[in-house]
């Protein structure tokens, strides 16, 4: 995390506070953490599963509560101001462990407008590397999007206006969306 900091210190806002910030935004833009993104809204998590080319498109739903209490045994979701993330962090960064074996459900501050549009959550991975899947099946599941409903389901999301540019509202986002919306009216 210390380099991403360091090399992109010009381009990250001055109200990002805390290292848990720094970790959604280097998430949000593809660099490697051990957070893994989910959406609290099934349109978002529906463009993500449908809107890219994917032979098997799956819709993932995860109980957060389940999840947190099968990892620390509390049933709620964790927010950055709560001691367990303030230690989790704290731990990694001063003893290069990980505290949890199991993932974490989070909710964290919306500070940027990708987690904001996306209605960004995240799991925290613990030091178990298998997938949430493997770990237990009791807190998610795996909708299969059957490839005849593709077409429509893109439609659908489209009427909604939920594209590219709505969900990363830069210039990269407004030019995916460009590309898409005219290699579609053709």
């Amino acid at each position: 995390m210390s380099v991403f900091m360091n090399e992109a210190a010009d381009l990250i806002p001055p109200s990002f506070h805390g290292s848990w910030e720094h970790l959604a935004l280097m998430q949000h833009h593809g660099a490697p953490t051990r957070l893994l993104d989910w959406s609290e809204s099934i349109d978002v998590a529906l463009y993500f599963a449908v809107w890219e080319k994917c032979q098997n498109p799956t819709l993932w739903v995860l109980n957060p509560y389940r999840l947190n209490f099968e990892s620390i045994g509390k049933n709620l979701i964790f927010d950055k101001s709560d001691p367990v993330f303030y230690d989790y962090y704290t731990e990694i960064r001063d003893n290069g462990k990980v505290p949890h074996e199991l993932p974490v459900a989070m909710q964290p501050p919306w500070v940027n407008q990708r987690i904001k549009r996306q209605k960004g959550c995240f799991t925290v991975h613990g030091y178990n590397p298998g997938s949430l899947e493997e770990l237990n099946r009791k807190f998610i599941k795996a909708v299969p999007i059957p490839q005849h409903l593709v077409k429509d389901l893109i439609k659908y999301l489209r009427n909604k206006r939920l594209d590219d540019f709505e969900l990363f509202p830069d210039l990269d986002g407004l030019s995916r969306s460009l590309k898409r919306r005219f290699r579609l009216a053709q």
